[in-house]
């Protein structure tokens, strides 16, 4: 695999349908008010998530980094 090849997101067509079903449906579900409140824990799951995929993305570079020194 090429060098962070892993990063670039391979998502199924069938994967990409269900997501946007899903999505879809909560535009049609609960009050105004719920919306906002489930908008905003994404909001901060969002955040909590980019900075996990940081990190690992960080440790990982750094882990290849290190084999391709060995291999070299």
């Amino acid at each position: 695999m090429a060098f962070a090849q892993w990063l670039v997101p391979s998502i199924s067509l069938e994967k990409e349908i269900e997501i946007e079903r899903h999505a879809r449906a909560v535009l049609s579900q609960g009050t105004e008010k719920e919306i906002r409140e489930l908008c905003s824990q994404l909001v901060r799951t969002l955040a909590e998530r980019e900075q996990v995929m940081s990190q690992a993305v960080g440790y990982i570079s750094e882990i290849e980094i290190q084999l391709e020194d060995l291999s070299s």
